[in-house]
């Protein structure tokens, strides 16, 4: 299924731009001139070059302040200005996005039935002075400052989006019975079978002593279930 690649463009002056700058310095990386950055969101589905054009428009954009262009992936590497860089971000694969997700379902709901999945990230481009080297400026600075590495990756040049993994329920329902397992089996359980188990509470007692906080009534509260209890898993 084909992908696009949406980089946006501030018409105006990008505050972030200065920020970055002024953000690297006080990490002590004094090779930056300019950091310019701009927003990515890739789109994978089937549309025409005018469902682009519409969604750019009427979704992806701020038609006062920010204008867009797209490319089709995979696609040749973009040419940078001399002395700069290009440094792309995208979250790590597992990561949940939610604009991303908000990305699919407005598009559901704007008509573009055609988009299936979507991500985000961002591009850096680093302009050096001339007398930096570039590569390990790169390296300290998007391991520092532009990227976090504990949920994102960062490539200098075109970054791969990582799209949610789909996955499909099997339509299964299993009835485990669990009047007679202990706490601990029930925690077993939970996590053998990926099941929310809930204990509930066992007599009107144990729930004012819930709300309460009557620390002898808690231990009560989730170690006995009634003789019919079963859990969906």
């Amino acid at each position: 299924m084909p992908i696009y690649k949406f980089i946006l463009h501030f018409n105006y002056q990008d505050p972030r731009s200065a920020y970055y700058v002024k953000e690297a310095k006080a990490l002590g990386l004094r090779a930056f001139r300019q950091i310019a950055v701009q927003d990515l969101y890739f789109v994978e589905g089937q549309l025409s070059q005018e469902e682009l054009q519409q969604l750019t428009l009427k979704l992806l954009t701020d038609a006062v302040t920010q204008s867009a262009t797209w490319i089709e992936l995979p696609s040749a590497l973009s040419s940078s200005e001399p002395d700069s860089v290009i440094l792309e971000v995208a979250l790590r694969a597992g990561v949940t996005d939610p604009v991303a997700e908000q990305i699919v379902r407005a598009s559901h709901e704007l008509g573009f039935d055609g988009v299936h999945r979507a991500a985000t990230g961002q591009r850096f481009s680093l302009c050096f002075d001339e007398t930096a080297e570039s590569f390990s400026a790169t390296q300290s600075i998007a391991k520092s400052l532009l990227a976090n590495n504990v949920i994102q990756h960062w490539t200098i040049g075109e970054i791969a989006p990582s799209f949610p993994r789909e996955v499909e329920s099997s339509g299964t329902v299993a009835m485990l019975p669990i009047q007679n397992l202990s706490d601990n089996e029930l925690l077993a359980l939970s996590k053998d079978r990926r099941a929310a188990v809930i204990i509930p509470l066992r007599t009107a007692g144990d729930i004012v002593a819930a709300w309460q906080g009557d620390s002898t009534k808690k231990a009560s509260v989730v170690r006995r279930m009634s003789s019919d209890q079963t859990v969906r898993a």
